[in-house]
């Protein structure tokens, strides 16, 4: 077999591995992204809902004050209705005590909505708490492992990266640019086998006189359809 032709295999050969290792790569990459995202997301939730939690009860505090504030009104207005002396005093009077027992029940309907709410966050919240360690636990351990295949990978990648240097470096620059070129063109796939006198990069067939000098491997052959680099296996 020509000796680039034999270069030019075990190159795209080692090209292939690292374009799939590379791909796995970014994807390991991109599911620790996801965890952390997600792990952020319920983070947050959490800490979101304690922060209502805690408004809500500021808020009942302040609602529960002032109903206390409005009843110590009504009695002080009750006390004065014995003490007015015109009707036109005691109209005025009954007048603010309507004002105060209408803002007195749109009080104690916001209150009642807060407690509704400040019940129902203390429901949810210890059960979202173990849901927050349960995913915290479960996260970090995905991230272990993919941390830990990412290591791997990385590795095959560097040790590929060596091989693919010493392949080009025995190559012919014309032979390797060609190489480069049709990588670029052709999706990453420049050397491929005929088989059955198909050429396995775009599954066209091969015309017999090509297929003669194929055989021979004397030359670097191209196919007349696609114009990747042709071999046979023996």
């Amino acid at each position: 077999m020509l000796k680039d032709l034999g270069l030019l295999i075990s190159l795209q050969n080692v090209d292939i591995e690292l374009d799939k290792n590379k791909k796995k790569s970014e994807e390991t990459i991109a599911q620790v992204k996801e965890a952390d995202e997600k792990s952020e997301k319920i983070e947050n939730n959490y800490k979101d809902k304690k922060e209502e939690s805690k408004t809500t009860r500021i808020k009942k505090r302040e609602k529960e004050k002032k109903i206390d504030e409005i009843d110590l009104m009504l009695v002080k207005h009750d006390n004065e209705k014995y003490k007015v002396k015109s009707k036109p005093e005691f109209e005025a009077l009954e007048r603010e005590i309507s004002v105060l027992d209408n803002k007195k029940r749109e009080t104690e309907d916001i209150l009642l909505e807060l407690m509704e709410k400040e019940e129902e966050l203390g429901q949810f919240i210890p059960d979202l708490e173990e849901k927050l360690e349960k995913t915290r636990i479960e996260l970090n351990q995905k991230k272990e492992s993919l941390k830990s295949e990412l290591s791997d990978v990385s590795r095959l990648i560097e040790q590929l990266g060596k091989k693919r240097e010493e392949l080009t470096h025995q190559l012919d620059p014309y032979h390797l640019k060609l190489y480069e070129q049709l990588r670029q063109r052709k999706e990453g796939l420049a050397v491929v086998l005929v088989k059955k006198n198909i050429c396995q990069g775009c599954f066209m067939k091969v015309s017999p006189s090509l297929v003669e000098q194929i055989k021979h491997q004397e030359e670097i052959t191209y196919c007349e359809n696609c114009n990747r680099i042709l071999f046979f296996l023996k």
